[in-house]
């Protein structure tokens, strides 16, 4: 498909194993969808990749690869803190989790909607289990042929006389059910970009083969018309609609109308058959149907199979009744292109069905699926320290230039509008101001625009104050701004903690304190506890911007450099000097990306009980994909950027020392 593919962009992650979820999301991965599999390391992923007998080497199969080409594979369990705290991390940047488990098992491993929208509201969760999540089978296990037999459809097929059976082909109650929950991702999905808000679908094995019984289970339920077996696959009321036997095998005739039953009147010379009233109308051509297929199989069995198709084709529906084989080779199959050579790395003449869809004439590309946990270390955020990236800003560059660092040198090197940075997210586990000093959560604001000062001091730094009052359990919360106290600018050699950074100053927080509280209010708290906290929001939908979180224990006095900081004025005058801190191996370093507006950082720097800082923070304020030369965007710092000092009068409030 040479044309962009119209599910390009969406991210869909996929809890599945077997057929019935992973033959549905395949779809959407052949017409774009990035679905990514999440298999567990521990179960050695999806056991189909050890469906036999044809193996593809390790964890690899025929059978496995039927039903998953085009997707990614990554290993997570998610029955681990870590697991979850990965995959959760992943979920906010998905637009749809799918899983194809137990019913009872998606709340229990934090895969149903109640539990995803806390981190993203519009994520699209899709549920295919056997009996449902909201039934007394919910924990029930189950498969594609117990559904064909509790759903009556065995009991439809096959002769008369003949034990009931399921359908030949494989799968198929799996495949109808997978594509069933396609449509229903995809309209939830459609309302969630409209409205924002995401869903539970639910779609069941048994639901689905049920809904396969079609006209059966209509006329039961309102004629209580028990249908049965019909000899020779036939209709149940129409005929001649049945297979009928030639000379060399066997034909499928299928005369829906007189119209057509006339076409084989005259085909076949039996003008004796047109005038026969036993014969005379589709219905009571089904109720003669005994004496009719042995007056037709007379007829058919005079000629071999290719002479019929050759007199009939074009006239009347009619098709051979081939086997796997004689039907993949036929030259109808390869002229439409149904058969394609995908080379996988143990066999480059592999070769696959091509997707049925055709979009703008072209059928979908394809290519198999990732070895197991393939994709784990470009899909899943690092945990811990990434590579070089420091945060002293030149004071010859404009605003936002970043210094990168080769690790084998001492020597800074200026790389202009640029930065290598991995894309991460905060791990889970380590998260919440009660253990480590910071927390990353949802909160919604009202503010629309970051650029408008007014919305930032009216909207913006209340919730900010409201924010740090609930996590901390302050009883007062004052708000001051980076770089600037009541609107002023403050650049003092002497007080770098308001012309640069308040994170890499040495000072005590009650001196920090002194200077934002009024005289009377810090005498009056002056054996209260005070926490200094930071507040990170985004300032665009979608902010590609990386924050950067650093372990202040890592840091030693000496990686603190002092000079020129933001840029230069029109006539060359630094707007404000201060610390910033150079880089270094051992340090340990946090970093996040892509923030949405409902997403928040708060970190605490220090307190009363630690004359050191705990946190030091930095925007790495270059988008990594702007051009060299272009003009950076705005720093981050600059314009969310708000200080809380929280005072405590009462009692602790719940913030932690670090790790």
């Amino acid at each position: 498909m040479s044309a962009s593919k119209p599910l390009a962009g969406i991210r869909i992650l996929s809890v599945e194993q077997f057929a019935a979820g992973p033959y549905g999301t395949m779809f959407l991965a052949d017409l774009g969808a990035e679905v990514i599999k999440i298999e567990n390391p521990a179960a050695g992923g999806d056991p189909a990749r050890y469906g036999g007998p044809f193996l593809l080497g390790e964890a690899d199969s025929e059978y496995f690869q039927t039903w998953n080409l085009n997707k990614r594979s990554i290993e997570l369990d998610l029955k681990s803190p870590a697991g979850r705290a990965d995959f959760q991390r992943l979920a906010a940047e998905a637009d749809a989790v799918v899983n194809n488990l137990r019913g009872d098992l998606p709340a229990k491993l934090g895969l149903d909607y109640p539990a995803l929208s806390k981190v993203k509201p519009s994520i699209v969760c899709l549920h295919i289990s056997a009996y449902g999540r909201d039934t007394s089978r919910a924990s029930w296990p189950g498969y594609d042929y117990l559904m064909q037999a509790e759903s009556g459809l065995m009991h439809l097929t096959g002769e008369p006389d003949s034990p009931p059976a399921r359908f030949g082909a494989p799968s198929m109650i799996d495949h109808m059910t997978g594509m069933t929950a396609m449509v229903g991702l995809l309209s939830a999905l459609l309302r969630a970009r409209e409205s924002g808000q995401g869903c539970d679908v639910d779609v069941s094995l048994l639901d689905v083969a049920l809904h396969q019984l079609g006209y059966a289970a209509i006329w039961y339920l309102n004629e209580g018309v028990r249908s049965s077996r019909r000899p020779r696959s036939a209709h149940f009321s129409v005929g001649p609609v049945q297979t009928q036997r030639t000379r060399d095998g066997w034909i499928f005739v299928m005369c829906m109308t007189d119209k057509f039953w006339l076409e084989l009147v005259e085909v076949l010379r039996r003008p004796d058959l047109e005038s026969d009233p036993r014969f005379a109308t589709p219905g009571s051509r089904g109720e003669h149907r005994e004496a009719l297929t042995q007056m037709l199989d007379e007829e058919f069995s005079r000629m071999p199979t290719e002479h019929w198709l050759r007199v009939l084709n074009g006239r009347l529906p009619v098709a051979p009744v081939l086997d796997v084989a004689a039907a993949l080779d036929s030259g109808f199959v390869a002229e439409v292109g149904m058969v394609r050579h995908v080379p996988h790395p143990r066999r480059s003449d592999f070769r696959v069905l091509s997707n049925p869809l055709k979009i703008d004439g072209e059928r979908p590309d394809l290519r198999v699926c990732s070895p197991l946990g393939a994709d784990s270390a470009e899909v899943l955020p690092p945990r811990g320290s990434i590579e070089a990236v420091i945060h002293y800003v030149d004071p010859q560059a404009p605003i936002g230039a970043i210094h990168d660092v080769d690790r084998e040198k001492t020597t800074l090197t200026l790389v202009p509008h640029r930065m290598r940075v991995r894309d991460a997210r905060p791990v889970a586990d380590r998260l919440g101001l009660e253990r480590t000093g910071f927390v990353w959560i949802k909160r919604p604001t009202a503010v629309t625009d970051f650029g408008d000062a007014r919305q930032v001091e009216d909207i913006y730094l209340a919730e900010s104050a409201a924010l740090v009052k609930e996590l901390t359990g302050a009883d007062k919360v004052v708000t001051f701004g980076h770089l600037q106290r009541d609107g002023a600018l403050v650049a003092s050699r002497h007080r770098p903690v308001f012309n640069a950074h308040i994170d890499y100053d040495e000072e005590t927080v009650r001196a920090v304190a002194r200077r934002v509280l009024s005289a009377e209010e810090f005498e009056r708290r002056a054996g209260d506890r005070i926490v200094l906290a930071n507040v990170w929001r985004p300032i665009e939908p979608v902010e590609r911007d990386p924050l950067a979180v650093c372990d202040a224990s890592s840091v030693e006095r000496e990686d603190l450099v002092f000079g020129p900081i933001g840029g230069k004025s029109a006539a060359g005058v630094p707007h404000a000097s201060g610390w910033n801190l150079s880089f270094s191996a051992r340090h340990r370093w946090y970093y996040l990306s892509r923030m949405r507006p409902d997403e928040v950082l708060v970190f605490k720097l220090c307190d009363t009980d630690r004359t050191r800082i705990q946190w030091a923070a930095h925007t790495a304020i270059e988008d990594p994909a702007t051009p060299s030369g272009a003009a950076p965007r705005r720093s981050i710092e600059v314009r969310t950027l708000a200080f809380i000092a929280a005072a405590c009068a009462d009692r602790r409030p719940p913030l932690g020392t670090g790790p």
